[in-house]
């Protein structure tokens, strides 16, 4: 199992509701930034995907919501896997976005999605290496293979 990857992010004014914390697509946002850096992190950034013409698509995102996100607060976004097909070509990935100020999970993002291919227009299996290094995150708790 590979140790966790994290990105942290700095709130900053435009990220805000009138309510003043975190406007709520902000965090879908953050979520996909993380997957793209965990991504490139990995040798598959923009230029790669162009080249396989593939890409990864979403099919449902779900969001959780369990503390405020203030204007002064960082949050850390993880990466795990929380489930996969035995072919790869189908997974399904659980952020935690933890804030930096006292540790607490502010929000669960769960997002069920699959390697698309551009050419296509088919989802299709990954990569070797990309499927493996995507089956080496680490597991959720409730881990389920689809």
């Amino acid at each position: 199992m590979s140790s966790i990857f994290e990105k942290e992010f700095a709130m900053r004014w435009s990220d805000l509701d009138p309510n003043n914390h975190m406007r709520h697509s902000v965090y879908a946002d953050l979520c996909a930034a993380t997957r793209l850096y965990y991504l490139e992190s990995i040798g598959y950034g923009m230029q790669k995907f162009a080249q396989l013409q593939l890409g990864p698509i979403l099919f449902e995102e779900n969001l959780k919501y369990l503390k405020e996100v203030m204007a002064n607060d960082s949050l850390r976004v993880n990466v795990m896997i929380a489930g996969h097909s035995s072919d790869g070509r189908k997974w399904k990935i659980r952020h935690e976005l933890t804030r930096e100020s006292d540790g607490k999970i502010a929000a669960v993002v769960d997002v069920t999605g699959a390697w698309f291919n551009l050419k296509d227009r088919k989802v299709t299996t990954p990569p070797q290496d990309l499927q493996k290094t995507m089956e080496s995150l680490p597991k959720t708790e409730d881990f389920v293979l689809m």
